[in-house]
């Protein structure tokens, strides 16, 4: 398989999407874990909460990679997660574009599932 090459354009706009997409995905661990404080009632509760972060942070970690060779992967992630939409990378060369709606399965439906617009 050949090597995927960025140009700079496709970087910054995935840079972009992938920041937002992060910026996104950490506010909604803030909402939840303003929600699991307000909740507290005894010390399990409290290390509940540890163990919650701990799980998201390794969620986080492993999730974001901005490595040119997984990156097509990781922002297809994002979308279907919905932390990002297929509009947040319209950016992208044609070429990256069609990867993610090809090799990534972003189709044409009626159905709501996420697609690229070429």
């Amino acid at each position: 398989m050949e090597r995927l090459t960025w140009s700079k354009a496709d970087k910054k706009c995935a840079r972009v999407a992938f920041d937002v997409a992060y910026e996104r995905e950490c506010a909604s661990i803030l909402a939840e874990l303003r929600k699991r404080v307000d909740a507290i009632h005894n010390s399990d509760d409290i290390w509940g909460i540890n163990d919650y972060l701990w799980r998201k942070r390794r969620e986080i970690r492993d999730k974001y990679d901005f490595r040119g060779s997984v990156l097509v992967k990781v922002l297809a992630h994002l979308i279907l997660e919905g932390w990002i939409t297929p509009d947040d990378l319209q950016g992208l060369s044609e070429e990256k574009r069609d990867l993610l709606s090809r090799g990534l399965g972003f189709f044409q439906n009626d159905s709501g599932t996420p697609e690229m617009k070429r």
